[in-house]
């Protein structure tokens, strides 16, 4: 099935993306990866008139230190975390297991699953073998 017809706006930033949804009201979605909504559109699940892409905007793919804190913006994606592309206030960890649930979800049996090697993480290596 084919979705429904909708209008399609990318916004330059985030003033912009807000004006849209606030002109659009309940009538809209917002879409960074589609990865939900995108089969929820197929199947007419969802008939929105108006999609918002925000997966360009400045503005939320902030990752920073600030301080103790770590700042991740809601565009920031696991591939940049598994690929280093953010600042890691772990020391690896978060690199190790990102690289692990990336492994988890290529795997649809999880009694194929490869057990990671020495990951470190002890927890997340007796979930993997459950």
């Amino acid at each position: 099935m084919k979705p429904a017809p909708f209008d399609y706006q990318r916004p330059h930033d985030l003033k912009e993306a807000l004006s849209l949804l606030g002109k659009a009201g309940h009538s809209s979605k917002i879409i960074a990866g589609g990865q939900s909504l995108g089969p929820m559109l197929n199947l007419r699940l969802v008939e929105p008139e108006l999609i918002v892409d925000i997966s360009a905007l400045a503005e939320l793919k902030v990752a920073e230190r600030r301080g103790d804190e770590l700042v991740l913006g809601a565009c920031i994606t696991h591939a940049d975390i598994e690929d280093g592309r953010v600042p890691d206030a772990t020391r690896g960890a978060m690199q190790q297991i990102a690289a692990n649930i990336a492994i988890a979800a290529r795997w649809a049996d999880r009694s194929a699953m490869p057990i990671p090697r020495q990951t470190g993480f002890p927890r997340l290596r007796r979930w993997v073998q459950e």
